[in-house]
């Protein structure tokens, strides 16, 4: 400790200076078009693991839709889903989603075997799965006699049956549920989200992270605007300049994605992170500006990789696209890795004058 106490407390301040903005640098990304020909391409893509896996539909060498997975760099039919509307997809590949077959069911797509997961029960006529959970969990709901909708969560084993006028649309790693209705569902505790919900008009949650945070979209004064619920407190997290907004995913880490609309056909997709919106398109790495423009950002996992809609690329026109992190070091790692040889340097000969 000694040796500690004669580095001088103006050069440590400097150094945690330096590590505050190298941490809140944002990254470049780099983008993957995905799509590898006219004929195989995702057009539509609705979960990103954190595993960089993407999920959704497009064209497979034949006119009819597929639904696909891209994994590995190269994009895979998922034959044995063929008759189903596939919405998320956990780390270790298990799908959720609604399958059809004399109606509608919430499937569960586990290991190569397809899951009805109301196959038990009596009457059902239709369903969907919204959201699983790395632990293979699941939250849904389904029709039961053409009469009563019922919402339900997956314990990994059996069906229960949860008694909610609105539907579960997630469900984090904690089992921690977010339900259409404006709340969150922790074992039994219901915690309101303040103003957002059916009753407040179109305002709507949508996605839920780990620390129990919540993103959506809010009705404010006739204009929607993408938000952010931490802490029990409502944060609007603003536009790119234009006029509504809304929020779409958001990860571990608190950084926000969605969209922020200017005219009546124009979006740009946005990243939230450090108390600021970002436009996607102004985060790319030099050689990807000016040949992409990008509509809406839907998912972000925890690499920080972004899943992108409405990608307009100039090699390859529409498409779903990956935004990956560029790893390179940026300015402020740079800066800090030579702030810290000085230090040493420093330190060194202050050493010999301590001891």
């Amino acid at each position: 400790m000694r040796n500690l106490r004669c580095v001088p407390a103006a050069a440590a301040a400097l150094v945690l200076a330096c590590a505050t903005a190298a941490r809140a640098e944002l990254p470049r990304y780099r983008v993957t078009g995905l799509a590898e020909s006219p004929t195989v391409r995702m057009t539509y893509a609705s979960s990103l693991n954190n595993r960089g896996e993407v999920l959704g539909n497009g064209y497979f060498g034949a006119d009819r839709p597929s639904n696909l997975v891209y994994r590995n760099g190269r994009l895979e039919q998922v034959q044995a889903l063929s008759r189903a509307w596939l919405l998320d997809m956990n780390d270790r590949g298990d799908i959720a989603g609604s399958g059809f077959q004399d109606g509608s069911y919430p499937l569960l797509y586990r290991d190569g075997r397809l899951i009805n997961l109301t196959a038990s029960l009596n009457g059902v006529v239709g369903g969907v799965a919204n959201a699983v959970n790395n632990q293979g969990h699941v939250v849904g709901w389904h029709t039961q006699d053409n009469v009563n909708l019922r919402k339900f969560y997956y314990d990994g084993h059996q069906v229960h049956t949860l008694s909610f006028e609105y539907g579960f649309i997630d469900i984090n790693d904690h089992d921690v549920m977010l339900n259409a209705g404006g709340f969150i569902y922790d074992h039994g505790r219901i915690e309101e989200i303040p103003g957002i919900g059916p009753l407040y008009g179109n305002a709507r949650p949508v996605a839920l992270n780990n620390s129990g945070q919540v993103v959506g979209y809010a009705d404010v004064q006739g204009r929607y605007v993408p938000f952010l619920y931490s802490n029990g407190v409502i944060t609007d997290l603003g536009s790119l300049g234009g006029f509504n907004g809304d929020a779409r995913d958001i990860n571990d880490q608190g950084w926000v994605v969605g969209r922020s609309q200017f005219d009546a056909n124009d979006w740009d997709a946005f990243l939230h992170a450090d108390d600021a919106l970002h436009n996607l398109e102004d985060l790319l790495a030099p050689r990807e500006r000016g040949r992409w423009d990008f509509d809406t950002a839907v998912q972000v996992n925890e690499r920080g990789q972004i899943l992108v809609l409405g990608a307009y690329g100039r090699d390859i026109g529409y498409s779903v696209a990956l935004l990956s992190p560029v790893p390179e070091p940026r300015g402020g790692l740079l800066m800090l890795a030579g702030l810290l040889g000085a230090l040493g340097a420093v330190a060194a000969r202050r050493r010999r004058r301590c001891s």
